[in-house]
C-alpha cells in the first residue's frame, strides 16, 4: 500500500542577498507601521501555513544576524541559516542552502521584496501543491513569467536545481519548466510586484498606506 504521509513544511525567507540595486539591505526596509520587511514576510509566512513545523530565514553570513536580532512572536522558532556559498549572488543560493541543512522538507519560499504578496495569496499556492506529484508549485504572471522564488519547492525539485546549480532566477524558472512544476496565477497580479529599487518600494508602500 503506498505511503500518504505527507511531506513536512518549512517555511524560509531569503534575506541573504546583496540587494545593490537597492542600495540597502531590503530585508530591513520599512513596512509604513515602521517593522522591517522581515519581520512582515516572516509573518506572512506563517498565516499562509501556520502547521508549518519550523521557519527559516537565511542570511549571507553571520554578521548579519545583528540587524536581524528582532523576531516576531511565532508559535515556532525562527531558525537561521548561512549561505553555504556567500560568495555566489544568485537568488536561489539561499534555496540550495535550505536544501543542504534538510533535504526531506517541502519550503514554501519567499523574498522580502515582494511587500504586496499576502497569506491568502500564499494559501492559493499551498492548495495547488500536490507534494506526490508536483517537485514545485510557484506563480506566474500574467506575462507567463514564472516566480520561483514565491513558491513551495519539495525535495525533488531541489535536488534538481542542485545538480544544475541552479542560483539565478533565470536557472530556477528552467528548472521550474525540467521538472514540470505547477504554475498559477495569482488572484491579484500586483501581489508579484517585486521591488528592486528605493522607487519601487516607495510606491508599494504608498498602495499600503492608502495613499
Amino acid at each position: 500500500m503506498p505511503s500518504t504521509e505527507i511531506p513536512r513544511v518549512n517555511l524560509l525567507l531569503l534575506a541573504g542577498g546583496q540587494s545593490s540595486r537597492m542600495g540597502r539591505p531590503k530585508s530591513l526596509l520599512p513596512f509604513p507601521d515602521g517593522r522591517p520587511s522581515y519581520l512582515h514576510t516572516l509573518e506572512t509566512l506563517h498565516r499562509a501555513c501556520p502547521e508549518a513545523e519550523g521557519a527559516y530565514m537565511t542570511l549571507r553570513e553571520p554578521s548579519q544576524l545583528l540587524q536581524h536580532n528582532q523576531l516576531p512572536s511565532l508559535p515556532v522558532e525562527v531558525h537561521f541559516i548561512y549561505n553555504s556559498q556567500p560568495e555566489n549572488l544568485g537568488p536561489g543560493q539561499g534555496l540550495m542552502s535550505a536544501f543542504e541543512h534538510d533535504p526531506a522538507s517541502h519550503w514554501l519560499v519567499m523574498p522580502c521584496d515582494y511587500p504586496l504578496m499576502t497569506a491568502s495569496e500564499l494559501k492559493h499556492l499551498l492548495a495547488h501543491h500536490h507534494p506526490e506529484d508536483s517537485p514545485v508549485t510557484c506563480f506566474e504572471s500574467g506575462r507567463a513569467e514564472l516566480e520561483p522564488l514565491v513558491a513551495i519547492w519539495g525535495s525533488s525539485g531541489l535536488a534538481h536545481a542542485a545538480q544544475q546549480n541552479a542560483t539565478t532566477h533565470a536557472d530556477l524558472q528552467r528548472v521550474v519548466r525540467e521538472v514540470g512544476g505547477t504554475k498559477i496565477r495569482p488572484l491579484y497580479d500586483h501581489s508579484l510586484f517585486n521591488t528592486n529599487v528605493q522607487e519601487d518600494w516607495d510606491a508599494a508602500m504608498g498602495l499600503l498606506a492608502g495613499k
